[in-house]
């Protein structure tokens, strides 16, 4: 895997002799560095958010980048569809309304009228 964090384990060679490594262990597959992996995390969510308030990168960006359009498109195509539903439905009131107006309009002429012939 070439994303990787790894931890090493050094000892010292000497004074001015550099170190060696003794051992190394992936910080991301080992139970034992969760809590390690959580600090980094919330870190990184953390220079995201300057980086994005800066102008750096954008939120879309970093949405595009952490693979989560599907997450957010999902549920937008949900709503403007909701929202498309809802525009007919409105769009059929007013005209039921229109209708309705023009119906009453109509039954107060004819009440006009009926009640001039009977004056």
């Amino acid at each position: 895997m070439m994303d990787n964090i790894y931890v090493y384990s050094v000892k010292g060679l000497g004074r001015g002799k550099g170190f060696e490594t003794t051992a190394s262990d992936s910080i991301l597959h080992s139970p034992g560095y969760r809590e390690v992996r959580g600090r980094l995390a919330a870190r990184m969510i953390r220079v995201l958010g300057l980086l994005a308030e800066t102008g750096t990168i954008s939120k879309e960006q970093i949405i595009q980048g952490l693979g989560l359009d599907d997450v957010i498109k999902a549920p937008l195509a949900v709503m403007e569809e909701k929202n498309r539903q809802q525009a007919e439905k409105l769009s059929e009131l007013e005209k039921q309304k229109a209708g309705i107006e023009a119906a009453l309009a109509q039954s107060i002429e004819e009440k006009k009228r009926l009640e001039d012939k009977m004056d």
